[in-house]
């Protein structure tokens, strides 16, 4: 997160709607300037998670967290219908059983909304270059 916030890189966290920032690991916790958004398993549902990408000329996102078949795969592939190139570092994701983690990869890879838009990486693979804003 440090490395991020130092080349200017969006940070954008979500939780559910009974969720709290508290909630997050304090490793992981926002910064004060960070946006939080709260919804379901689409994170762009009802919420100004596309306001805020559009107002910092995001056109790559990269999607993390937990769970790998609940919030991961659908605002991962929310993002990919709204045109935006997305990546999932498999390293990035969990969930309660390796299952769904593959089944959130083979989807991103197959789908027939995500195939052209999303790509599996890892995290070591992720270069983060200063922000153009």
């Amino acid at each position: 997160m440090s490395e991020a916030r130092e080349v200017g890189m969006l940070v954008v966290y979500s939780l559910t709607h009974a969720g709290k920032a508290s909630d997050i690991n304090h490793q992981l916790s926002p910064s004060l300037i960070d946006p939080i958004v709260k919804s379901n398993v689409d994170k762009f549902y009802k919420t100004d998670l596309e306001s805020i990408l559009q107002k910092n000329n995001i056109q790559t996102v990269i999607v993390t967290g937990y769970s790998a078949n609940g919030a991961v795969l659908h605002t991962a592939t929310a993002a990919a219908f709204r045109g935006y190139y997305v990546e999932v570092p498999v390293d990035g994701i969990s969930a309660a059983n390796p299952y769904a983690e593959q089944y959130t990869a083979w989807h991103m890879l197959n789908s027939p909304g995500t195939r052209n838009r999303a790509v599996l990486t890892n995290t070591a693979f992720i270069t983060l270059v200063p922000s153009l804003c």
